[in-house]
């Protein structure tokens, strides 16, 4: 979710035209003392917004909409439209009322603005995920979702300097939705030469980066493979230093990059240490599976001792969850063994990996050992 989208700047106001008090005219309501009318109509709509009385806002943007239907536009008038229309589908949207809110910010589709082309995406996403939670099918779902990259590419073409809101959206869009890891790194690209320290879009090009290659890897381009790993790494330790240091994503991402390799195991595991003082500990298990399975025990035994310290629950359930349990827990066992574990380290993990393949007589023959 982003934060409110502020008011456009409405425009100069005009000046007021003369009226001849020889005729003994009433005061006349010009354009300008419209339009500041206007504008304080749409910061008491925002208010209402920021105190939660939703209802009336909703009613005093649709009737600007409507009045402003009933009048000849001028640039005073279409700023105004533009401000009413992008609040009341923000409203629209926060109610999850998406089919309303597209109705109103259609009219929006060939605005050259931020906003509109950035809200525009967000209700069509909204719309795409309402539909494929009433069932309906795949092919409606899909063409929603596609105008909703589309508006989304047009808002990070847009784009001020330093707002990134829409290219994370169309980042998670094109890679987690419609799968895409392409089109995702070349929105990334975009929106860096525009903001080049938005770290939220440096941690999405590096996850791209991640897909990417294992696609690379798996067609056999063993050159574009290793170029985008190299990439991918080095986006995720630039949004190491953007992000939150308490943002977890970026290790979990760098283990799983590293756990590819057959000679960054150690990194893997220091990085799953990091993913672990940050709450998520599944990445020590993936270490001590991989290193396991190579024979390389080191920093499998020391992924599992840890494991076991933190959650032995955890290390036990995600064990028990894999179909290899039995073989799995035995290397593991083998590892432990080939360690310098203590007398009480290796007594514990046994106990958890006992609990989570139980029909392993080689694995309870060690743990009697």
């Amino acid at each position: 979710p982003h934060a409110p989208i502020p008011l456009a700047i409405l425009g100069v106001l005009l000046a007021a035209s003369p009226i001849s008090a020889a005729h003994g005219s009433a005061p006349y309501a010009g354009p300008a003392d419209s339009v500041a009318a206007e504008d304080a109509r749409l910061a008491g709509a925002r208010s209402d917004i920021d105190h939660a009385r939703l209802e009336a806002a909703e009613v005093t943007l649709r009737a600007l909409l409507d009045e402003a239907r009933d009048e000849t536009r001028d640039d005073a008038d279409a700023n105004t439209d533009l401000a009413a229309r992008l609040m009341l589908g923000e409203l629209l949207l926060t109610e999850q009322r998406p089919d309303e809110a597209l109705e109103v910010l259609m009219p929006l589709d060939e605005v050259d603005d931020y906003a509109a082309q950035s809200l525009l995406g967000q209700a069509f996403m909204a719309r795409g995920q309402a539909l494929a939670e009433r069932g309906a099918r795949r092919d409606d779902v899909a063409f929603t979702q596609e105008l909703a990259l589309a508006s989304l590419e047009r808002a990070v073409d847009l784009a001020p300097a330093g707002e990134a809101g829409a290219a994370v959206d169309a980042l998670q869009l094109s890679l987690y939705t419609l799968y895409d890891p392409e089109t995702a790194l070349e929105l990334a690209d975009r929106a860096l030469e525009r903001s080049p320290s938005a770290g939220e879009v440096l941690l999405l090009r590096g996850c791209a980066g991640g897909h990417a290659y294992w696609n690379a890897a798996a067609d056999g381009d063993t050159e574009r493979a290793d170029s985008l790993w190299t990439r991918a790494v080095e986006d995720l330790r630039a949004a190491q230093q953007k992000l939150d240091p308490q943002r977890v994503e970026p290790w979990v991402q760098l283990a799983w990059l590293e756990l590819q390799q057959d000679d960054t195991l150690d990194q893997a595991l220091a990085d799953a240490r990091e993913a672990a003082d940050r709450g998520v500990l599944t990445s020590l298990f993936d270490v001590a599976s991989v290193g396991a399975m190579r024979g390389d025990n080191a920093p499998a035994a020391a992924a599992l001792f840890e494991l076991q310290e933190r959650d032995p629950a955890l290390l036990t359930g995600l064990l028990a969850a894999r179909d290899d349990a039995a073989p799995l827990a035995e290397r593991f066992s083998h590892a432990i063994f080939q360690s310098d574990a203590t007398y009480d380290e290796a007594r514990e993990v046994h106990a958890a990996l006992t609990e989570g393949a139980r029909d392993s007589s080689a694995l309870w023959n060690n743990y009697a050992l």
